[in-house]
């Protein structure tokens, strides 16, 4: 990438993120990730503007919330993650820059924090998030409908931990992004 050239996607998020191997999918395109293994999207949100304007990114990738759904920093209702996400979108939105809006990957429990059910939690918000992409302008970026199984839970190929994804479930996410991209539907 040439110096002067602007960073086509920034992927901002938490662990999914964070753990997102970097060659070649990352380095051969210029994309950056910033992802930070626990957030929440109120935590995100405190550092997006700051992450943002440090890389001056073409467009952002967010995937944020299953950490709001896991309760890591205690009980959150889904509009306020809701609120958080799309507080992010209309940031970059505003700032022109293009929006990768993406579904939170599904779960049958937290590891961490078992017992709270977020299977239809993480169905509702990523209806949600779609909803607010369709009438914002943002591109939706599917990851759950391809990583769940004929009765709705994660894939063990591509999530073997029930949360985070293998080598084969990064591959998928990117298979996924792809074909986002070059869509014709895809908003420029």
């Amino acid at each position: 990438m040439a110096q002067n050239e602007r960073v086509p996607v920034l992927f901002i998020g938490d662990s999914v993120t964070e753990f997102w191997r970097d060659d070649p999918f990352f380095t051969r395109r210029g994309y950056v990730r910033k992802g930070v293994r626990g957030e929440t999207s109120g935590q995100i949100l405190a550092r997006f503007a700051a992450d943002m304007t440090s890389v001056g990114p073409v467009a952002v990738h967010i995937l944020a919330g299953t950490n709001d759904i896991a309760q890591n920093q205690g009980p959150v209702s889904l509009d306020e993650i809701l609120s958080n996400i799309t507080a992010m979108a209309g940031f970059a939105s505003a700032k022109g820059v293009m929006v990768y809006l993406c579904s939170v990957l599904p779960t049958d429990d937290y590891w961490w924090y078992p017992g709270l059910e977020p299977r239809q939690k993480i169905v509702t918000l990523n209806v949600r998030l779609a909803e607010y992409s369709s009438v914002h302008r943002c591109t939706y970026v599917d990851y759950h409908s391809a990583m769940v199984d004929a009765c709705g839970s994660p894939r063990r190929e591509y999530l073997p931990d029930g949360v985070h994804p293998s080598v084969e479930g990064y591959a998928m996410m990117e298979h996924v992004f792809d074909d986002v991209v070059h869509s014709p539907q895809t908003t420029a």
